[in-house]
């Protein structure tokens, strides 16, 4: 938004002394054109004009027509001006009106706590960056049952890898086998368009069967090329209720000269276990055999902490929700600070996904986080893809100054 001090500012709270305190201290900073107003009703009368769009200042805590009542109202007309909250309430119920406000597709320029001076909405409206318009989701391509049989008989369905950085060192020590489909007619897709027709089909073992050997057969081409990683691959909550996945899974490993200290099973935390016996029996095998056990998605699901004390984790896998952008976010900070330090208490490895600027990267590395994943290291790729990229990304921490060691 860009900074004109003729930009119409209204100012609107129940109380005359305070609105005229902050006119006051808006004409000293420049702005020239100031109105107030006492209630929302009237602030809406006052929209009514033909006029450029203003800048709203709305206090929170008013009679008849509040805050958040006013911002709905607001929104039905489609006010394409600016929104500055201000309120002498707890910060918890600003940052919420904020969130009340975007929601609501209202350009929200931030909120003050009061009392609020010129100097304060000047830096707002300076800062403010307008939302990117919102992608439309894209639409699922006409899949047939058979087409997907047949794409994991023919192998179209293939990992692609993103890596798992350490921390403190930079250093590139994993990666995360993710699903791609290679599809003949409608190029790369996202397990967003297939999914869940695997998931109704009834196919996630055999998913996860051609995920790992797939991606296995990678992990033995990768350490004979000279680069010695572990390996993340994604199992749901109802194949780890079979009693022969240890068997199947020692039989990939012994196939392709892995051993199991090498791979790691990431569990979705939210996924729902119908057979807590078989899981239990299924994770206990596999942790005898040295495969590393991370619960997924760590703070989405109702079940975290239940999770984390009946089943043998050994490695905390914290959800992008709370990693990115969250040095804007106190309340994800808060989960995010909180559950690495569970994490510790446990002496589990701690991996936060979703550090996708270096904002996300230099907190989460303050913080003590064990392993980085995320667009700002790299993106899902081609197995072929990664030797190249680990060349690449060596000489970027180098340069950049994003090892701590």
């Amino acid at each position: 938004m860009s900074l004109d001090l003729n930009r119409p500012i209204l100012l609107i709270d129940d109380d005359s002394f305070m609105l005229n305190v902050m006119a006051a201290s808006l004409k000293a900073v420049g702005f020239r054109q100031i109105e107030t107003r006492g209630s929302g009703a009237a602030a809406l009368e006052a929209l009514d004009r033909p006029q450029p769009p203003m800048i709203l200042l709305c206090d929170l805590q008013m009679p008849e027509m509040d805050g958040p009542e006013l911002l709905r109202r607001l929104a039905d007309r489609g006010y394409p001006g600016g929104v500055i909250l201000i309120s002498g309430e707890d910060r918890r119920i600003l940052r919420l009106s904020e969130r009340l406000g975007r929601a609501h597709g209202l350009e929200i320029l931030g909120a003050l706590e009061k009392p609020v001076d010129g100097a304060q909405v000047l830096a707002l409206i300076r800062a403010f960056k307008p939302a990117q318009p919102k992608r439309s989701a894209p639409q699922a391509p006409e899949i047939t049952d058979i087409e997907l049989r047949v794409a994991l008989r023919e192998g179209q369905i293939l990992p692609f890898y993103q890596p798992k950085i350490e921390a403190q060192t930079g250093a590139l020590v994993g990666v995360e086998a993710l699903a791609r489909w290679r599809h003949p007619s409608r190029g790369v897709l996202s397990p967003f368009f297939f999914l869940p027709m695997v998931e109704s089909l009834g196919l996630m073992g055999a998913l996860v069967e051609r995920m790992l050997n797939a991606s296995l057969a990678q992990l033995r081409g990768w350490r004979e090329a000279g680069l010695d990683l572990k390996l993340a691959v994604n199992v749901d909550a109802d194949t780890l209720g079979r009693l022969d996945l240890p068997r199947r899974i020692e039989g990939l490993l012994r196939a392709h000269g892995v051993e199991g200290r090498a791979l790691t099973l990431e569990i979705t935390e939210s996924g729902a276990i119908q057979d807590i016996k078989a899981t239990l029996e299924t994770l206990t095998r596999l942790s005898l055999k040295g495969i590393t056990l991370s619960i997924d998605d760590f703070g989405t699901g109702y079940a975290s902490l239940e999770q984390l004390s009946r089943l043998p984790f050994s490695e905390l896998k914290i959800d992008r929700m709370f990693v990115h952008d969250v040095a804007a976010n106190e309340s994800a900070r808060a989960i995010l600070e909180t559950s690495l330090e569970l994490a510790q208490r446990l002496g589990m490895t701690t991996v936060a996904e979703g550090a996708e600027n270096l904002t996300d990267w230099r907190l989460v590395q303050s913080l003590g986080c064990h392993q980085i994943q995320g667009f700002f290291a790299a993106q899902p790729m081609e197995g072929a893809a990664l030797s190249p990229w680990a060349s690449v990304w060596a000489q970027r921490v180098r340069a950049e100054g994003l090892s701590q060691a």
